[in-house]
């Protein structure tokens, strides 16, 4: 009798593979060969996204770990730092680094995740997230008000003098402008001085140096202080708009996007709550 013929060493290997992939429950595992240099340059994001991973086939995990980001002076000490123990008592796995400054820094060489900007966004590839517009406000000192008069017309406020934030040295004129309506004007005012803080902007104006126009929230405290007062609240300066910026790959961690989620809640709040015209 003769014998069926051998099968190929190719062919027990296909027909392995088919019985290994048709198993239920099998699955491949593959692990690449260390290698220092590609694990230091990876190894973060890879444990980064096993983390979303995680928390997406996890509904009831909550998002872990160290949110590093930046924000302008007065946002973080008006906004942010009142409503901070809320977020904390929220997610109580995440913990918070608060860079506090007006500056524009460099996202991936200071550590940050984001950063949250009141200048329109600068073409350099990122992702960024808008947030809000706020209004700008018109606010004097007392004392400038004293030597001047109150004004009653945007007229009354191009004849004060004004302060230039973030202007160049030389400049001693400011084109401003406003809204009134649905009417916009501009008109040229005199700026004796110029400053590139935010803080500063203010304080100069609460020595009565100068006119401001700026967000409520960099004025807040020195109106209820009774350091500034606003003037003609219902001519309204052009409106900010504050967006979030991420570093490369940040915006899918859940910790950021927990964040950036409750920052927005925060400033849409504070939208609501202005002065109405």
């Amino acid at each position: 009798m003769l014998r069926p013929p051998a099968p190929l060493p190719h062919e027990h290997a296909a027909a392995s593979r088919r019985r290994r992939l048709n198993r239920p429950g099998s699955a491949a595992a593959w692990r690449p060969a260390p290698h220092p240099r590609r694990d230091a340059a990876f190894g973060p994001l890879v444990c980064e996204l096993d983390e979303a991973g995680r928390l997406l086939t996890d509904s009831s995990s909550q998002p872990k770990g160290r949110v590093h980001v930046s924000a302008p002076a007065s946002v973080a000490r008006e906004i942010l730092a009142p409503a901070l123990p809320g977020f904390l008592a929220r997610y109580p796995g995440i913990s918070l680094r608060v860079l506090a400054t007006d500056r524009i820094v460099d996202l991936p060489e200071r550590g940050l995740d984001c950063a949250v900007r009141a200048s329109e966004p600068t073409d350099d590839g990122r992702t960024v997230k808008s947030l809000v517009r706020m209004p700008q406000f018109f606010a004097a000192s007392p004392c400038l008000l004293a030597r001047h008069g109150m004004p009653r017309t945007l007229a009354d406020i191009a004849a004060l003098p004004f302060i230039n934030y973030n202007g160049k040295r030389d400049e001693s004129r400011l084109q401003v402008q406003a809204i009134a309506g649905n009417e916009t004007h501009q008109f040229d005012v005199d700026a004796p001085i110029s400053v590139d803080d935010g803080a500063a902007y203010v304080a100069l104006a609460c020595a009565g140096l100068g006119v401001v126009q700026s967000p409520l929230c960099d004025l807040r405290h020195h109106l209820v202080s009774g350091r500034l007062r606003l003037l003609l609240p219902e001519c309204r300066g052009p409106a900010l708009t504050f967006h979030m910026v991420y570093a490369e790959g940040k915006q899918f961690l859940p910790r950021v996007r927990a964040f950036v989620d409750w920052v927005h809640e925060l400033l849409m709040h504070e939208q609501h709550h202005q002065p109405q015209a």
